[in-house]
Parts: structure tokens; C-alpha cells; sequence
């Protein structure tokens, strides 16, 4: 028998827990907020929850510390999905003096790096269905093995359960019966209800329960049967939310822009704490954005002398300086002086229309405005195709407004920059476009930057009707991989949610790259549709980026993020070392999502460094500081040490799951 929580109704929660009892035990279904709720409104219910808790008549499952349309898990960092788990675990054992060990909501929020996260927060069972529109794999199974990604397993409930409110539900409960028992490895249903609901036929249910099993709550059944359960490891594409439509259908304004902003926020802010951890590691002192503290420990005294380019990624970045295109290394920072002289050398404009650079060549088309071909040295054959278009409705090959272009001008020439611009129209939409593309010398990108004037789509289903780049490559048959998180999944459905790239694995590979629009949609097997603008969007102004050569597609993704971010070139007065690392990551496909400093008990410093493996690899990785290392743990999303680990030389050895991601701390001499 399930409850489901509902903060406006705490007398009747109260009525519940005290009416449990060991031969009819009760679970219950909430979100913290919720729980919040109804004990702000009934103060004598913790002490009741914990005591029936420790009498095992009642359990709780418990969702995240927030809810809402806001946290659906799949459209949001995985990061992000952890920290809010943590944070219920600790606040429900605030509450009522115990972390849960069953996680489940009611809205949509399932994700295929779910087991990893549930099992560093503590909790060891989940409920894997949702009351919620969305797709997921429906195995309808009592007791399965969820595993995540990168090994992570926790024991899980598919079948979905019978609302114990309806009179049908007692007619079909010998068949549903019958079912689990033939079906499952461990048989067993769960009736819910809300906690304002009678309980007459539940009653008759409990009745007879004898005769058919035995009542036990969520946790019992789940983490405490001894049962060969199955094992449930799907990939991600099967995981889909309905935000985009959800959003539509209650006629809310910026559906894709919202889901941009999340991941454009979130980035900035991991670059953000990455530096202000270093900072914090080299002596800073005081607040402020973790750049400026950075730059603070670097400058000397006086007036600007030099530009510095901070790198808050793992590996070497191309930084445009005073003196044109340099590298700055992994997580750390190059000076260069103001008065350099720029660059020379041959520009990377040519005949008006292609931009050119050491590792791939763009031809800008004069009738749409976009890409026309996309080219590499050495290598025959258009690998993409790019412009603008309104799709107006659903036919079996899509009807769109193309993009007509009416001007093309070179915007930015010299010898380590060049930038196109087009102006045009979408069709006869009304709807007027300025596109610039962009290449840097030394990189392997090039960045589109699109702004949207006119009328936005028609109101009515946002994944027929709205404003895109289209893409095109070459063959139907070539793998693809779309951003699930920060790894690359293959990519089956027609519609992803994929925020940052698709990487489409031709000799050389192709990165599209996203910068947080999550939408997309395949028109064809060789074509997708990247949604800018659907009814209602207030945004005007996006980007894209086309990569080439990369093997690594989280991390190109990564950099050219960082590439737009001003705040990471700082003019500083005669700066203490003109190029230096703070931190060394031993291989690529690792990613530094945060870097923390805390204090050891007798007052050494100690490093906290959160690593993300993106690239499926088990591989040990090694962490260098730029002060020696004498002892690391591994720790868990709740603050819980978990192993040592190896120190050797001053530097230690983590070792990953593929697709891990790991807090370590470590305590410097």
C-alpha cells in the first residue's frame, strides 16, 4: 500500500502513519518539499514517522528536494540530478532521523545515469516508472536490476501499480496477480492512493492478503528479498521526457530557450568553480567570480601590462591573445602582453565566400546563407551541409520555408580570424535572419552565431511547427552519437534531447555542437533539424558550432564553449609567470567538473576534484597538483569517504568506471 504525499494534506498523513502497524504496513511517496509542508502543518509528525520508521510499519520513498516541471532529471545536468539527491537523503534523515533507501516521483525524472547517482546519495532502490508523460523502457517487471552506464546497479520496481481507489482494480487484481507470478522474479504489486482517499476496497485487499502473499513496504520488498532479478541496462535513447510539449500545450513562453539557459548556466558555472577552486588552492583571498580570484594570485602591481587567458578545462584550449591564436595549457594560464604585435600571415578569407583554416574549410553558400560544403585537407567529399528553415507542418518529409540569402559580406579578416555574414529571409514567413560564421586559426571549429527577427511559429504541436538549422552529411548509414549528459549515446529516435553535440563518426568525424539547445529532429537519416524557436519563444539571438577531427566530442564541446566566455581573458599588471598549470589530468575523455578547498583536521589544505569519464574507458587516471599530494580518498555525493587511494611521487591514481563521475579528496603536504 503506497501513499502519495501531498503537503495540503497533513491531517490526513498523520491519520495514516498512526494507523499503521506491522501486519498492515504502509509506504509512503513524496517529495522533501512536500514533506516540509506537512510537518510545518502537523509538528507532532516526525516523532510519529520516526518511531513507526523504526518499527518497519511504515517506509518512505523519497523523490528530490525539489519538484516541479523545473527538475525533470533528464533535460538537466547529471551533476545537478546528484547534488539534489544528495540533498534529500540528508534532509529527509534530518526530519525524521533516517536517510531513505527507496527513491521515486511522481513527475517525470528517469535518466540512465540515475543508478550511479541514486547509489552515491545512498540510496539502494528505486521506483522506475513514472505517473508523468514521457518514454522509458517499460520492462514491467516487480524486481529488477537497474544498471547504469557505468556499472552502478540498484534494485528497482517497473510494474506499474494499481490505483487502490477503483472498484476495477479488485477485479483485476487475479489477473495482475497472475502475471507477477508467471512473469516476475520476485512476484508483487503495489496499490496507491492519495492520503485523502478512502480505503474501502484497500481494506478488502488487506483482508485477504493472507491468501495471496504477504504486505510489505517499498524497502523491504525491494532491498531486502533475496531474488535472481533481472537486469535492466538500457541505452539512453530510450529515455525521453515530454518537456518540450508539456510546455506547449499549457501555452508556456520559452520552452527552448529555458532548457538552453539550464546547460549555458551550468557550464559557465563549472568553469566558474573550477577556477575559484584553484584559486582558493594557490593562496587567493576574498570573494568574487572564481576567474578574478584566479587572476588576483597571478598579477603584480600597477596598470594592465598583459592579457591573461585562464583554461579551466582538462586539456590544451587555443586562446585568442593581443598576439593572435596561442595554447594555453590544462587548467591553468597564459600572459600575454598587451603591446604584442599581432600575427601575420595569409588571411582566411578566400574568393569571398570560404573560410579556411589548418583543419577545415567552409563554403558559405550565396542562395541560403549557410553552409554549403564543409571540407578537410586531404579528403574529397562534402561531410555537412547547414542553413536556416521553418518547418510548417507534418508531411511525410517535412514542409519547410528555406532560407533565401540576400546579402553576404566578409565581416572580419586578418591572419588568425575571419567571419562571414548573411542576411536574408525564411521563405515568405515574414521572418528576417542575420547568420555569422566564424573560424579562429588553430581550432578545430567554426562558430555560428543566428539571430531571428519576425513572427514566431504557429501555436500547436512544437516538434512540427517551429524555426531550426538544418543539417545534412552525407550517408544514412553512418553511426551517430548524441550527447546523453556529458557521453556520447547512440542516437535512434526521430526526436533527441541532446544539449550539447551529435557526433557523426565518418573518417574524419563531425561534431555538431549545441551550446544547451536540447531539441532536435530527424527529418531523414541523413538530416536533422536543431529547434531555435517554437510558439511563444522571446529569444532572438543563438548558437552553433560544426568540429572536425575530434575523438572526443564532450570535450570540443567543452572548449568551444569556454572559447565565448569573456570572462575567462583578464588584463593583469605585470603577472607573476607568464604560463603555468595548476592541475594535470593524465588522459583525455576526463572531465573537471569542480575544485574545492577544504581544510584537514590539523590544518593542511586539502583539494576536493570532482572527475567526469566521458569516454567509456576504464583506465586509471592520474592527478598531478602543483603541490605535492601525500594522501586521497574517494568520496561519495553525501560526504561519506569511501577508498583510499594511491599516492605515489606527489601524485595519485583514480581509477574510473567508463562513465563515471567520482569526488576525490586530497590532502596536500
Amino acid at each position: 500500500d503506497a501513499v502519495l504525499v501531498d503537503g495540503g494534506a497533513a491531517g490526513e498523513l498523520l491519520a495514516a502513519v498512526e494507523a499503521a502497524t506491522l501486519e498492515r504496513p504502509v509506504t509512503f511517496l513524496g517529495d522533501v518539499a512536500a514533506w516540509r509542508e506537512v510537518v510545518d502543518a502537523e509538528p507532532a509528525l516526525p516523532g510519529r514517522v520516526r518511531e513507526q520508521w523504526r518499527e518497519r510499519a511504515i517506509d518512505l520513498v523519497v523523490g528530490d528536494a525539489e519538484t516541479g516541471p523545473a527538475s525533470e532529471t533528464l533535460l538537466r545536468p547529471a551533476e545537478e540530478t546528484g547534488r539534489r539527491l544528495a540533498e534529500a537523503a540528508l534532509q529527509t534523515a534530518e526530519l525524521f532521523g533516517r536517510p531513505p533507501r527507496v527513491w521515486g516521483r511522481t513527475t517525470y525524472g528517469l535518466h540512465p545515469q540515475l543508478p550511479q547517482l541514486l547509489k552515491r546519495s545512498g540510496f539502494d532502490a528505486a521506483l522506475h516508472f513514472t505517473f508523468d508523460v514521457g518514454s522509458y523502457p517499460d520492462a514491467e517487471d516487480a524486481s529488477l536490476t537497474w544498471r547504469g552506464p557505468d556499472g552502478s546497479t540498484v534494485q528497482a520496481m517497473s510494474r506499474l501499480p494499481l490505483p487502490s481507489t477503483r472498484a476495477a482494480t479488485l477485479w483485476q487484481l487475479p489477473e495482475r496477480l497472475a502475471e507477477t507470478v508467471e512473469g516476475d522474479a520476485a512476484a508483487g504489486l503495489m496499490l496507491i492512493r492519495p492520503a485523502i482517499a478512502a480505503t474501502g476496497w484497500l481494506d478488502l485487499v488487506r483482508e485477504a492478503s493472507p491468501v495471496f502473499g504477504r504486505l510489505q513496504t517499498a524497502g523491504e520488498f525491494l532491498v531486502e528479498t533475496d531474488t535472481q532479478a533481472s537486469v535492466l541496462s538500457p541505452p539512453a535513447r530510450e529515455y525521453q521526457s515530454a518537456g518540450l510539449a508539456k510546455r506547449a500545450a499549457a501555452d508556456e513562453p520559452d520552452a527552448v530557450s529555458d532548457s538552453a539557459g539550464v546547460w549555458e548556466s551550468y557550464l559557465a558555472d563549472v568553469r566558474d568553480r573550477v577556477c575559484g577552486g584553484l584559486a582558493d588552492l594557490a593562496g587567493a583571498s576574498g570573494g568574487g567570480p572564481g576567474v578574478e580570484r584566479l587572476a588576483g594570485v597571478i598579477r603584480g602591481l600597477g596598470e594592465p601590462t598583459h592579457e591573461l587567458a585562464v583554461n579551466p578545462l582538462p586539456f590544451q584550449v587555443v586562446a585568442e591573445t593581443p598576439g593572435g591564436p596561442r595554447r594555453v595549457p590544462p587548467l591553468g594560464f597564459l600572459a600575454t602582453p598587451l603591446s604584442a604585435k599581432p600575427a601575420k600571415g595569409p588571411s582566411l578569407v578566400e574568393e569571398g565566400h570560404i573560410l579556411r583554416n589548418e583543419f577545415l574549410e567552409l563554403h558559405v553558400s550565396r542562395r541560403t546563407g549557410g553552409v554549403q560544403r564543409t571540407l578537410v585537407p586531404g579528403r574529397r567529399g562534402n561531410l555537412l551541409s547547414q542553413q536556416l528553415s521553418r518547418r510548417l507542418g507534418e508531411t511525410p518529409d517535412g514542409e519547410y520555408a528555406a532560407a533565401e540569402c540576400r546579402e553576404l559580406a566578409v565581416v572580419e579578416d586578418s591572419a588568425t580570424a575571419a567571419a562571414i555574414r548573411t542576411r536574408g529571409t525564411l521563405g515568405e514567413t515574414g521572418v528576417e535572419f542575420e547568420q555569422t560564421l566564424r573560424l579562429v586559426r588553430g581550432r578545430r571549429w567554426a562558430t555560428i552565431d543566428v539571430e531571428l527577427k519576425g513572427p514566431v511559429p504557429a501555436a500547436g504541436n512544437p516538434w512540427v511547427l517551429y524555426d531550426a538549422v538544418r543539417w545534412a552529411w552525407a550517408g544514412e548509414t553512418i553511426p551517430r552519437a548524441m550527447s546523453s549528459d556529458f557521453d556520447a549515446a547512440a542516437a535512434g529516435r526521430d526526436r533527441l534531447e541532446a544539449p550539447l553535440f551529435l557526433h557523426v563518426g565518418d573518417e574524419p568525424p563531425v561534431t555538431l555542437l549545441f551550446h544547451g539547445l536540447t531539441f532536435h529532429r530527424f527529418s531523414s537519416g541523413r538530416s536533422l533539424d536543431t529547434l531555435l524557436r517554437t510558439h511563444g519563444e522571446t529569444r532572438r539571438r543563438f548558437r552553433v558550432s560544426i568540429a572536425v577531427g575530434s575523438e572526443h566530442p564532450a570535450e570540443i564541446a567543452m572548449a568551444a564553449d569556454a572559447a565565448a566566455d569573456p570572462r575567462l581573458r583578464v588584463p593583469v599588471a605585470n603577472p607573476r609567470a607568464e604560463e603555468g598549470w595548476l592541475l594535470q589530468v593524465s588522459r583525455a575523455g576526463v572531465l573537471v567538473l569542480l575544485v574545492a578547498r577544504e581544510e584537514h583536521e590539523d590544518g593542511r589544505p586539502r583539494a576536493v576534484v570532482r572527475l567526469r569519464e566521458t569516454d567509456g574507458s576504464s583506465r586509471p587516471v592520474r592527478l598531478t597538483l602543483f603541490r605535492p599530494v601525500v594522501e586521497g580518498f574517494a568520496r561519495d555525493l553525501v560526504g561519506r569517504l569511501t577508498d583510499r587511494l594511491s599516492v605515489s611521487e606527489g601524485s595519485v591514481e583514480v581509477r574510473l568506471r567508463p562513465h563515471q563521475m567520482r569526488d576525490v579528496v586530497l590532502t596536500l603536504e
